[in-house]
């Protein structure tokens, strides 16, 4: 049991029902990562009340060879087939299963109920997927409100029904989805809500957003975040009930759900975050809570408008043409900004320079 993931837990767990062993954390991190799949071919986008059960889905989807793991490395299929073929697991019923993605409102957005229980419910938001679109309106949270906060905010609102208990989460963007969401429900709908798990997400710039808003998530969050931790730190919201996470990966691979150790029905926890990612964020942070936010904006849209320059509408497609004009655009801003980027090259610099040491 010394280096379970969620895949392992499926494969230890996933004959027993949630009616004889209750929800757990890694439960949650479960459903927070089958958030990521597309079940449109199930015939599932748009179903509003109409439900079906996680294994109907995946036979589906799997017979038309259609499955979809929408995070930037895609995968884990394995994942999958163990959940929707899992007794645990298969009987959960999907509904309200939204997908709107709209590049000309700078929008990627994704959630889902997962019913698993008579009377109990999880709702997932996704986080952000591979494209160019919804990497650049993870950015723009550094200066303004986003139409997928927005969205999420009136998605639970009018997902949410009297005679259901919910759990709400997300991971990474789907985390500060969450969040937001719930801190604008009536007081009488965040009384239906007993948990919000908040996984690895980045907060809330406090001169874009007023942060009070989110003193009723204090008692009902837990906060999940890697050792090495990068994206929790931006702009980061603290709770009281917060877990290290021990993982797989190396560095920002951590971020990764796959990578995340189970122990039986727990996390595995560490007591303190990666030194070095914390040298990291501290300097990141420093641009990002000092900058303007008229500098900030100018920073986002040169860097991401020098991506589109280069063709790529994937993450994960930008060619070695298309880093050097980020290059370029990163060249281009403010005094303050090249200085951030300086000490942030000496400060992974230095981190590489310890890693080596500590291995020869």
């Amino acid at each position: 049991m010394k280096n379970m993931n969620i895949e392992d837990y499926l494969l230890w767990r996933g004959d027993i029902p949630f009616s004889k062993d209750p929800f757990n954390l890694v439960d949650a991190v479960i459903f927070c990562e089958l958030a990521y799949v597309n079940f449109e071919p199930a015939g599932l986008l748009g179903c509003g009340e109409k439900t079906m059960p996680l294994k109907e889905a995946g036979r589906i989807i799997m017979e038309k060879d259609a499955y979809e793991l929408k995070t930037l490395n895609g995968g884990e299929e394995e994942f999958f087939n163990l959940a929707w073929q899992s007794e645990r697991f298969g009987n959960v019923l999907i509904r309200y299963y939204e997908e709107i993605f709209e590049p000309e409102e700078e929008a990627q957005f994704s959630a889902v109920h997962f019913q698993y229980g008579s009377h109990e419910t999880f709702v997932a938001f996704r986080g952000t997927d591979a494209s160019i679109v919804g990497w650049r309106e993870d950015f723009m949270i550094s200066f303004t409100l986003t139409q997928s906060q927005k969205y999420a905010a009136e998605y639970l609102s009018k997902t949410l029904k009297p005679d259901m208990v919910y759990r709400v989460g997300g991971h990474s963007k789907g985390g500060n989805l969450a969040m937001y969401a719930f801190a604008h429900l009536p007081e009488e709908k965040q009384a239906m809500v007993e948990q919000v798990y908040v996984m690895d997400a980045p907060g809330f710039a406090p001169d874009v957003f007023d942060r009070s808003l989110l003193e009723p998530l204090n008692d009902k969050t837990t906060k999940l975040m890697p050792e090495f931790c990068i994206i929790s730190r931006i702009y980061e919201v603290e709770f009281e009930n917060t877990v290290i996470i021990d993982c797989t990966g190396i560095s920002t691979q951590q971020h990764d759900l796959i990578t995340w150790l189970v122990y039986g029905p727990r996390m595995r926890t560490k007591e303190k975050t990666n030194i070095i990612s914390d040298k990291i964020m501290e300097v990141i942070m420093r641009w990002a809570s000092h900058e303007s936010i008229e500098n900030r904006e100018i920073f986002v849209r040169e860097v991401f408008d020098a991506i589109g320059a280069s063709g790529a509408r994937d993450i994960t497609k930008i060619s070695a043409r298309g880093y050097m004009k980020i290059l370029e655009a990163l060249s281009k801003t403010s005094d303050q900004a090249r200085d951030v980027l300086a000490d942030l090259g000496r400060t992974l610099l230095g981190g590489e320079q310890k890693e080596g040491a500590k291995d020869a």
